[in-house]
């Protein structure tokens, strides 16, 4: 009894040798009929960035700004569906005459009433030179519902001008400088 099991044991192994070695006669012929092509497929989001803000406001988060890795400063604003888990990009081309300048370190806020995003400040470009950089106080207001943004800095008596400010999240809306004149 214990030869018939050897036996049948042996030529399982030799039926399954002869099965892999048919198989591997053939993998050459399969890849050479199944060739792929492989290519890059476009971002589905913001490119990598340092020093831009972000506000959760009307059931979506709202990103604006800030460096790319090179530290070119952008001026492009995406929300982020979390229900579809999507990115969408508002920035139009060519940009609108109303429409903040390319900056990071800036503050953003959300007015939960009105589903308004705020965005204050920052530092922008002057010249070539990343560290020639100019401090803003201006005052920009994104309307979530149409996208389109409103001018809304104040004339006359204004916060001085700043970076790296921090926004509230609750009634009292204030802004506090790290960096600024």
């Amino acid at each position: 009894m214990l030869c018939m099991s050897i036996a049948r044991r042996v030529r399982f192994a030799a039926s399954a040798l002869a099965a892999t070695a048919a198989a591997l006669a053939l993998a050459p012929s399969i890849a050479a009929a199944q060739s792929v092509d492989w290519s890059k497929s476009p971002p589905l989001g913001p490119i990598a960035r340092i020093e831009n803000s972000m506000v959760w406001c009307g059931g979506k988060m709202v990103m604006f700004g800030g460096y790319d890795l090179n530290f070119n400063r952008m001026q492009d604003l995406w929300e982020y569906d979390t229900t579809a888990k999507t990115w969408t990009n508002h920035t139009p081309s060519p940009l609108p005459l109303l429409w903040p300048s390319r900056r990071a370190g800036h503050a953003m806020a959300c007015n939960p009433a009105t589903q308004r995003v705020y965005v204050f400040g920052g530092w922008t470009d002057n010249g070539a030179e990343y560290l020639n950089g100019i401090f803003l106080n201006d005052m920009w207001e994104w309307n979530t519902a149409n996208k389109t943004w409103a001018d809304r800095t104040p004339v006359g008596l204004k916060p001085a001008p700043r970076r790296h400010s921090s926004s509230p999240v609750g009634r009292r809306p204030h802004s506090r400088a790290r960096e600024g004149l």
